[in-house]
């Protein structure tokens, strides 16, 4: 069944579960944040985009672009050159859709949104916001395609997980390895040093031995 979401997004998920992912699919970004990224926030020179807007569904359940997100504040989250490569043939392959699409095309100005091919019953236009709940299944559908063939190739199978998992994650390996829990915060957007530390604390254990190691080092012991 056809899921809604453009060719050209189903290929960034693709890449995302082969390991080069773009800006949302290891955590960064809430799964609303990455539906809700513009074009004009991403700076493909400088690796750099602003998060400041997010996708939800209102209380009708239809889907919408609200100007602000959870924290209520914008912030400004760096990615890799993979990240631009994948982000450049997107914004190519999109450019394509909408010109197929012709007048039928909502220009919203998002990085990610429905295809030409809507799914059955799916309301709306190529173009336009992706549902998150469709999203989600999307993604969870690329990550079960590549561990059909992970034995064949050798590979770990990847876990089926929702996207905001992927915060846990990218929060939990940052942690261990060793950048600041300031850090960690400004980049997944949490409103205070304490929510990193106490949703991640599971990985302090490793993280006091090392430190006590490290000033063992230090001081000659």
């Amino acid at each position: 069944m056809n899921s809604g979401v453009s060719s050209s997004t189903r290929l960034l998920l693709e890449k995302a579960c082969t390991g080069i992912s773009f800006s949302g699919d290891d955590g960064r970004l809430r799964r609303g944040e990455v539906l809700g990224l513009g074009w004009e926030d991403v700076d493909l020179d400088a690796k750099r985009l602003v998060v400041r807007q997010q996708v939800v569904l209102d209380d009708e359940l239809r889907t919408v672009i609200v100007p602000h997100t959870k924290s209520g504040k914008s912030r400004v989250v760096d990615f890799d050159a993979a990240r631009v490569d994948a982000l450049k043939a997107h914004k190519k392959g999109q450019a394509e859709e909408r010109l197929a699409a012709g007048p039928d095309w909502r220009d919203h100005g998002l990085v990610f949104t429905k295809g030409l091919q809507l799914s059955y019953g799916e309301a709306g236009h190529p173009g336009d916001p992706l549902h998150p709940e469709r999203f989600t299944r999307s993604f969870q559908q690329r990550t079960r395609s590549y561990n059909r063939t992970a034995k064949l190739r050798e590979v770990e199978p990847l876990p089926v997980i929702n996207l905001h998992a992927l915060r846990h994650t990218h929060a939990t390996l940052a942690l261990m390895a060793g950048v600041h829990p300031k850090v960690v915060r400004e980049r997944l957007g949490h409103s205070t040093i304490a929510i990193p530390l106490d949703i991640y604390s599971h990985v302090a254990p490793t993280m006091q031995q090392e430190a006590a190691e490290k000033v063992a080092d230090l001081i000659g012991l």
